[in-house]
């Protein structure tokens, strides 16, 4: 008993003709274009439950899904994708326990503060989706999708983009991930802690796999010569980054979602809660293969695209998960 859990940042999409940031809208045939390959995509990846990021559009994005015949009577949602700006939705063939939660508020104890001062930073840039599903084998899985803060410079309008402007955007925007990794952290370990009930994350964040940010959202693994009750109150809140689960099962990392600047990046992640680690005794599943979907990107700093329109600037991950049967939740 397997399923398949993916991410995919679709880049822009949204319906031809309609506004997006100071971009020229799509027109209809680079939109049938877009939707064409992403379907390609999607058949490729072949999941039983996708997270999505960058959407504008939830009326295009269903009929999008939709047109995926697997995925014709699937469950499909963007909540408030209203063409303001890009949110994160899901498309699943699974059971639905309750509906999807969108968080949009940072939980109140994950606001950072310096001498009695809050930061004045409490919402995600784009609000986190709670989602409770059953698996195949009748247990239930939280799915938490999320789209962190770009490293793109916050510069202030009407500023230079000099050297020190450009390096304080910089700053500005590491604090804004920073922040939406702690609040995201926040509602992990409330999910996670004294509960048996696995649970998966899914997102563009932003960040590699080994970055501070990606650490502050898994947590830490706890020192080998801690006390093993110490050790369980750690692992019982702690995520584990299919990247490295590969790693351990491979001779070679040639994995990258991202492109830019020469720099060949894992900014999307699939992080599993110890009930799919495979050291866990007690699991009900483990993570069998990892998929990276990228052979579209391009190092643009060596050739230009014929249409980046067309295409995301991400590739697509895939987790594989074996299910035990019939594991029942102490």
């Amino acid at each position: 008993m397997k399923i398949r859990v993916g991410t995919f940042n679709l880049m822009n999409f949204i319906a031809p003709e309609k506004d997006f940031y100071n971009e020229t809208p799509y027109t209809q045939e680079e939109f049938d274009k877009k939707t064409h390959w992403s379907l390609i995509q999607l058949e490729k990846m072949s999941c039983d439950f996708i997270g999505f990021q960058e959407i504008f559009d939830e009326e295009a994005f269903i009929k999008f899904v939709k047109s995926y015949k697997p995925m014709e009577n699937a469950t499909i949602m963007a909540p408030d994708a209203n063409g303001k700006g890009p949110v994160v939705g899901f498309a699943t063939t699974l059971k639905l326990l309750s509906k999807p939660e969108v968080i949009s508020n940072f939980p109140l104890d994950s606001i950072l503060s310096f001498n009695n001062q809050d930061i004045p930073i409490n919402k995600f840039t784009r609000a986190v989706l709670k989602v409770n599903i059953e698996l195949p084998n009748g247990l239930p899985c939280t799915i938490i999708i999320s789209h962190l803060k770009s490293k793109r410079p916050m510069i202030q309008h009407g500023k230079s983009g000099g050297a020190f402007q450009y390096s304080l955007g910089k700053a500005k925007a590491l604090l804004v991930r920073a922040s939406e990794s702690l609040a995201l952290r926040s509602i992990i370990i409330d999910e996670l802690k004294n509960s048996n009930k696995p649970l998966i994350l899914i997102g563009d964040l932003n960040d590699s796999g080994d970055s501070v940010t990606s650490e502050i959202i898994s947590g830490t693994e706890p020192w080998p010569d801690l006390p093993k009750e110490q050790k369980k109150k750690i692992w019982d809140t702690l995520l584990y980054n299919t990247y490295d689960i590969q790693l351990q099962n491979t001779t070679r990392d040639v994995f990258f979602s991202h492109i830019h600047n020469h720099k060949y990046e894992t900014l999307d992640h699939i992080m599993v809660s110890q009930e799919f680690y495979i050291h866990n005794p007690n699991r009900v599943g483990k993570i069998e293969y990892l998929h990276f979907y990228n052979d579209h990107l391009i190092d643009s700093m060596l050739i230009t695209p014929e249409n980046p329109r067309i295409y995301s600037d991400h590739g697509q991950l895939v987790a594989q998960i074996k299910l035990k049967e019939n594991r029942i939740l102490s």
